[in-house]
């Protein structure tokens, strides 16, 4: 992730980290560096947890979606069914 990236990240989701890493450049610069690798290493978990969360939401709604045709193709099959079931019936007792 590079520095782009980690800005517009922290701006979207965590305007809180954006506050940290402005505390942390008002710091020596000998603080800065050894502060800065945990955040960028955060701000990458965070990120790699917001793909799998929207991976994740994307797979839920693609099951949603395939129950719904499932539903749709159960009930098309008991349509069906009965309709035979009822034609056998009335034949039977003709």
């Amino acid at each position: 992730m590079n520095e782009t990236e980690t800005h517009e990240l922290m701006q979207r989701c965590f305007p809180e980290m954006k506050i940290l890493v402005d505390e942390i450049d008002k710091l020596p610069a000998c603080h800065q560096q050894r502060l800065r690798l945990p955040v960028q290493e955060l701000l990458q978990t965070l990120n790699r947890r917001l793909r799998a969360a929207r991976l994740l939401r994307e797979a839920f709604e693609e099951v949603r979606l395939d129950i719904k045709y499932l539903h749709f193709d159960l009930n098309a099959t008991r349509r069906e069914r009965d309709e035979l079931h009822r034609r056998l019936t009335s034949n039977d007792s003709q």
